[in-house]
């Protein structure tokens, strides 16, 4: 049925589509001081965001993210 999808900001949980399910959509916003002050984060400074993405069946699963602010030239990916 469905990807297990875990997004972590500043090492805090922020989604978590786990388990066998129908498609779902997981979203989170950071849009206020209030939104930055619960995951930690501060202005002008660099984080980690971590997706982990376990796939249960390649013929029917997919994968989408969206990104919206958010300067490349100061990131990097892995893949584990």
């Amino acid at each position: 049925m469905g990807d297990d999808i875990w997004v972590f900001v500043n090492g805090k949980h922020a989604i978590d589509l786990d388990g066998i399910h129908l498609p779902e959509q997981g979203s989170f916003a950071i849009n206020s001081s209030a939104e930055a002050s619960s995951y930690g984060l501060q202005v002008d400074k660099i984080y980690q965001v971590a997706i982990y993405r376990a796939e249960r069946k390649m013929m029917v699963s997919s994968f989408r993210i969206s990104i919206r602010g958010f300067n490349p030239s100061q990131s990097s990916c892995s893949r584990l």
